[in-house]
């Protein structure tokens, strides 16, 4: 059976995906630094960033941020999904925001 990701390696493992630090930045709206300080200072993900860095990346949400999303609420089936999964209301869906629906449009080379 396979171990669960920290969220530290989940955070490393959703940059790797995007490719680059300053990738992570764009598709999250903020600064590159920022993004360095999460990685180089133990920091967390933000939960502003969870669900948009999960739908462009598939790093789960509950790897990224168990505390917030508590594994155990989740199948250990592969793919599977709570049937009632938290609700998390971002700045962006509070405003009317819309994002692309490809999240990393604009970030291929």
């Amino acid at each position: 059976m396979e171990t669960a990701r920290t969220p530290e390696s989940a955070l490393k493992a959703a940059i790797e995906i995007v490719g680059s630090q300053a990738k992570m930045a764009r598709l999250c709206g903020i600064s590159q630094p920022a993004v360095w300080r999460w990685v180089k200072g133990g920091k967390v993900l933000p939960s502003d960033h969870v669900r948009t860095v999960e739908a462009a990346t598939g790093v789960p949400r509950w790897e990224l941020r168990p505390d917030l999303y508590p594994p155990e609420e989740y199948s250990q089936s592969p793919g599977a999904r709570p049937s009632e999964a938290p609700a998390a209301s971002s700045p962006d869906e509070a405003a009317g925001v819309r994002r692309p629906s490809d999240p990393l449009e604009g970030l291929r080379s």
